[in-house]
């Protein structure tokens, strides 16, 4: 399954959309989904407002699986930007002393079993992929 989505405010909404359609279709587990969810919303969120500062761009999703996994690929045509090679958020002490940001990437992180990024031509790739995701 593949589409384009505008960077814009409703693309994190299309792309829960299309993710819950191709999880019914293949029978994806109820925790395996939501975990997907997740990951998801965040990456779309993350590339609308950093990849394209809010601005115009374009979003391709592609979803696939093989055997019991899934995968989710996104590309954008932002700025360069590794989100494997973040560091980990600062999780100790009081809120106020940590450092803003990071979370997003610390979940898409503890949600997914794999988070691969690449770089081709102009554009970000990050494939995240969930094991075991259909019983």
């Amino acid at each position: 399954m593949e589409r384009r989505l505008p960077a814009g405010p409703q693309a994190a909404a299309q792309a829960l959309d299309l993710l819950e359609e191709a999880c019914r279709a293949w029978g994806v587990a109820d925790r395996a989904r939501f975990q997907l969810e997740l990951a998801l919303d965040e990456a779309v969120s993350n590339i609308v407002r950093h990849a394209y500062g809010g601005g115009p761009g374009e979003i391709g999703l592609r979803l696939g699986r093989i055997e019991g996994d899934v995968w989710i690929e996104l590309w954008d045509e932002g700025p360069a930007f590794d989100p494997t090679d973040a560091p980990a958020p600062r999780l100790e002490g009081a809120l106020a002393d940590r450092a803003d940001g990071g979370m997003g990437i610390h979940l898409m992180r503890r949600v997914v079993d794999e988070l691969q990024y690449r770089r081709e031509g102009s554009r970000n790739i990050l494939r995240m992929v969930k094991r075991s995701a259909i019983p």
